[in-house]
């Protein structure tokens, strides 16, 4: 069940904690942010980026590369 949630960094986090460790995670965080949030909040990116060494372009890039985002 979607659910639409106000944007809430400390529930961004939390998705990202849950699947920080895993091989791959950025399309996973994005999928739960996506169903948790009912769209991936512009805000979360540089927080999602942060936490997986990544930059901000290429959390960007992929969130609007891929239609269900």
């Amino acid at each position: 069940m979607v659910r639409t949630a106000e944007w809430s960094e400390a529930e961004a986090l939390e998705i990202v904690g849950r699947h920080a460790h895993r091989e791959g995670p950025l399309l996973p965080i994005l999928h739960e942010m996506q169903g948790s949030f009912g769209h991936v909040p512009r805000e979360a990116l540089p927080a999602v980026a942060k936490a997986l060494n990544l930059s901000r372009a290429e959390v960007y890039g992929v969130a609007t590369f891929y239609h269900d985002f």
